[in-house]
């Protein structure tokens, strides 16, 4: 194996570390999300307000904005992650060909 293959590999194990993370994170994002809708919005219900309303009021709020806005970030960073993955497998794939090309030739 060249030093390049051995470089790919490792940025490859690295890729799929930072994948396993952002996964987590967004996991995480998205629970507290979730739980602070249904909190907020079980406590507009007991307050009267119907359903639907209470969905509304919820969402209305800036801390709902702002935690979405964590959750749809965490999202995004998990993309990024995947194709960071999707283009070093793409790499790895360039240099085994380059790899056995060269054992042809040679």
């Amino acid at each position: 194996m060249t030093d390049s293959f051995t470089d790919i590999l490792d940025e490859w194990a690295d890729l799929i570390d930072a994948f396993a993370q952002k996964g987590e994170q967004l996991a995480q994002e998205e629970a507290a999300l979730k739980a602070q809708e249904a909190a907020q919005k079980k406590a507009h219900m007991s307050a009267g307000c119907s359903a639907t309303k209470a969905d509304t009021l919820v969402r209305a709020g800036e801390d709902w904005a702002q935690q979405y806005r964590n959750v749809q970030s965490a999202s995004v960073g998990l993309e990024v992650v995947k194709r960071r993955i999707r283009l070093c497998e793409a790499r790895l794939d360039v240099e085994r060909s380059r790899n056995a090309t060269a054992r042809k030739i040679y």
